[in-house]
């Protein structure tokens, strides 16, 4: 039997699970430009000029001067249609897919939330420590610090579980989306990459950390 552990309480149970999370916003001032100014054209200023005639002993009549032909406005624009540019790849996804990655989408999908994508060095870190867990016996959260300062995310979170080795991954998605800490993880539209990394200890049990970034 083992237990469920989320920070600061201990509930008996079968499967363990912890999470923690990590950010720049301690870090790094988000900074925001000013709008483009915008300007009104002055309008010109209208001018009269004033002409003298002289008459002679002999007058002589001119002809009506016919008006000059009204200058021709300038054709309006045609509208221009801002299109906008191709979208590039996100290097975040580099085709590190796991059925925990999807067992998370299903349910990021049905909440409204965009899918993760696999990032493989983010699913390094997850490995890593997953295989640390399984070696030690002990559900602990890495150094996420140490995770940011290596990745160009400005926010890391983790899950981490450990239960039978028997889990599916739909059964460690199902014990997450019971923790409100976990879930609220899995369900963040700010993480758009996800990796996954998954251990075996002597004793029968899995181990699983899921590093997320955004």
């Amino acid at each position: 039997m083992g237990r469920i552990r989320g920070r600061g309480f201990v509930v008996a149970g079968f499967i363990a699970l912890a999470v923690v999370v990590a950010s720049l916003i301690a870090f790094v001032g988000q900074g925001r430009d000013d709008g483009p100014g915008v300007r009104a054209a002055g309008r010109p200023t209208a001018t009269s000029s004033t002409t003298t005639s002289t008459t002679s002993t002999t007058t002589t009549v001119a002809p009506a001067a016919s008006p000059a032909p009204a200058p021709a406005a300038p054709p309006a624009p045609a509208p221009v249609e801002a299109v906008p540019p191709p979208a590039v790849p996100a290097a975040d996804c580099d085709g590190s897919r796991s059925a925990v990655i999807d067992a998370m989408n299903g349910d990021r999908a049905a909440n409204g939330v965009g899918a993760l994508c696999g990032n493989g060095q983010l699913a390094g870190f997850a490995q890593d420590w997953a295989n640390w867990m399984a070696q030690n016996g002990s559900l602990t959260h890495q150094d996420l610090n140490r995770i940011l300062a290596a990745t160009t995310y400005n926010t890391i979170a983790e899950n981490i579980l450990d239960g039978a080795a028997t889990l599916s991954p739909d059964q460690m998605e199902s014990a997450w989306m019971q923790s409100p800490p976990h879930r609220e993880n899995i369900l963040n539209g700010t993480y758009r990459a996800a990796g996954v990394g998954i251990a075996y200890s002597p004793d029968g049990r899995v181990w699983v950390a899921v590093d997320f970034g955004g």
